[in-house]
């Protein structure tokens, strides 16, 4: 309590809180008064400042055309290299409406505003995609395509070659750049050898675990995909958490312990003891469900608005890529299940590319299949329809002999059981199938067997 000639003050406390109730206005300049209040104001300051200090953590995820349209390239964006028309350009490029590098393009794009090197190797893959487009052929580039590579390397190797070398994150990105160009352009050689590079870095970086970008995380798991899909190889990265939370492998399907067919049902009953591809098979049934369901109440926009390649796609590719039934199985049943594993891959694949994700090259997933279905000795009778679907799904994405090749066995499935061309398509389309993706193959394919038009969708 306080007194004073003009009046008297009142200091009340709470737990909580602290009231000083002053009866005349003059009493607010007491000294008294200006003490208590600073105290009280400076107690605050001084408990944040004995706090532990958290450590704040951000992402720049930009589309560098937001603030000025939709085909010029932001002045004010943070490029990290002075950016002339050419640049610009390529950067626009990569966020065409049409164009097919929308497939993660959250995630490795960001990382080009941190580090130049990246960045740079980010535009030759873009000119990479013109050179696609514009028709060169598999391994060829032009001198723009080269041009930014080679800054790259050279932005890279200044810092490899100093003394006090640091492996950072900028460092791992642009390595994890150069394999997605090598994908691009088909460089299986040069992949293998970034990715032990990129294996080498990350082990010096202390593991993926101190990867401390989600963007950059996801990246590297997106470029070893792409690599290891180019080749048919396993991949040596987990995946990525964020991938795992999303699209889970172990989360319960609804068709895993049904079968949904009775083609399903008698290969269950033939092949009980493989319970891969069954798992596979129940996920992606779910998920093409899923994803024919969204498509619809988007009216299609959902292809083009994704931006992770269909994100269940990569969940997918990376177990069949990871699964290998010819060193799991007996001789007897080896090769039914390889043909269903890269009909699977086949049928992922195009799901891919519908997702914005480019170049998906299968022919020599289209050539295996046919090796292994040239040597097949299983008995098919009870569950044709998935041996229609297989050789469908060869014949959509294979080319001139092979798919001719794969043509003349869909005919012959329908008089080796004596149905319909019409009957084998509307089986495979209840076996497994997402319109928005197939359908368009499916007619053209129902052009070579000369029947479009007899048997109705």
């Amino acid at each position: 309590m306080m007194d004073d000639q003009q009046g008297k003050s009142a200091i009340v406390k709470t737990p909580d809180l602290e009231f000083i109730i002053i009866t005349n206005p003059e009493d607010s300049r007491a000294s008294a008064v200006r003490t208590r209040v600073k105290q009280h104001v400076m107690k605050d300051i001084g408990r944040s400042r004995r706090r532990p200090k958290k450590k704040i953590q951000f992402e720049l995820s930009a589309d560098p055309r937001s603030n000025v349209g939709p085909t010029e390239v932001d002045p004010f964006a943070p490029f990290p290299i002075e950016m002339g028309a050419t640049e610009k350009r390529l950067i626009s490029i990569i966020f065409e409406v049409d164009n097919q590098q929308r497939a993660m393009r959250s995630a490795w794009f960001t990382l080009g505003f941190f580090d130049e090197a990246t960045l740079y190797i980010i535009l030759s893959n873009s000119a990479a995609h013109l050179d696609r487009i514009r028709g060169l052929e598999c391994g060829q580039k032009s001198l723009e395509t080269d041009k930014f590579h080679l800054k790259a390397l050279q932005s890279i190797n200044k810092r490899l070659g100093q003394p006090d070398l640091e492996v950072n994150e900028g460092l791992i990105s642009a390595t994890s750049g150069f394999m997605c160009h090598n994908a691009v352009v088909g460089d299986s050689e040069q992949w293998d050898l970034h990715r032990r590079g990129l294996s080498r870095l990350i082990g010096l970086h202390g593991g993926l675990e101190k990867v401390s970008s989600s963007h950059l995380r996801e990246s590297i798991s997106w470029v070893e995909l792409r690599g290891a899909f180019m080749q048919d190889i396993e991949l040596i990265f987990p995946l990525p958490d964020t991938w795992i939370a999303k699209h889970s492998m172990e989360s319960p399907r609804p068709l895993r312990d049904e079968p949904s067919s009775l083609a399903m049902r008698h290969y269950v009953e033939q092949m009980p003891g493989s319970k891969s591809w069954r798992d596979i098979f129940a996920d992606l049934k779910y998920f093409s469900q899923l994803t024919q369901a969204e498509s619809i109440s988007s009216s299609g926009s959902i292809w083009t608005d994704a931006n992770d390649g269909g994100g269940w796609t990569n969940v997918l590719l990376y177990r069949l890529l990871s699964w290998r039934p010819l060193e799991e199985h007996s001789s007897t049943a080896q090769d039914l299940q390889e043909c269903l594993r890269i009909a699977s891959i086949l049928y992922v694949a195009r799901v891919w590319r519908k997702f914005g994700c480019a170049p998906v090259r299968t022919s020599g997933y289209t050539t295996k299949l046919m090796s292994f279905w040239l040597r097949r000795s299983n008995d098919w009778s009870n569950f044709w329809p998935l041996e229609a679907w297989i050789l469908i799904m060869g014949a959509i994405e294979a080319e001139d002999s092979v798919r001719q090749y794969f043509v003349s066995e869909i005919e012959a499935i329908a008089q080796r059981y004596s149905v319909t061309l019409g009957a084998v398509f509307e089986e495979v389309k209840n076996l497994l199938w997402i319109e928005d993706v197939f359908d368009v193959a499916r007619s053209t394919l129902l052009d070579d067997l000369r029947i479009k038009g007899s048997f109705g969708r």
